[in-house]
């Protein structure tokens, strides 16, 4: 009888077990439990729109960023043959320069040669 007893004991102990946390598992009443669904959804609604938004934001300036970019690429190819060609017409310049210096040169130490000749001459 006392195992039988200890039995009924046990019984009695699952059964407020189980009510105490099916009390505390259940779930919430209809009405609150919508509630609490709409603002759950309207919470993820918020959050998606949101990064959604910020998403969008970021794409536009990187095209915005990339377009400027673009713009850029074809200013610098649009004026490379003019610098190019600035450059070439420089270093021919450059070069009659030296020609021009070295020709002044010549006629230079000529024209000393020729003062001297004559400083020294009869």
């Amino acid at each position: 009888m006392a195992k039988f007893g200890a039995f009924l004991s046990g019984i009695a102990c699952g059964g407020l077990a189980g009510l105490a946390f099916g009390m505390l598992s259940a779930p919430k009443r209809g009405a609150e439990l919508r509630k609490d669904i709409v603002e759950a959804s309207d919470d993820l609604y918020r959050t998606a729109t949101y990064r959604l938004e910020e998403l969008v934001d970021r794409i536009e300036d990187m095209r915005t960023k990339i377009e400027e970019q673009q713009a850029l690429t074809k200013a610098v190819e649009d004026f490379t043959p003019r610098v190019d060609a600035a450059v070439g017409r420089a270093q021919s310049a450059l070069e009659q320069t030296k020609q021009t210096t070295a020709e002044s040169k010549e006629i230079l130490s000529r024209a000393k040669a020729m003062q001297d000749y004559k400083s020294y001459g009869p």
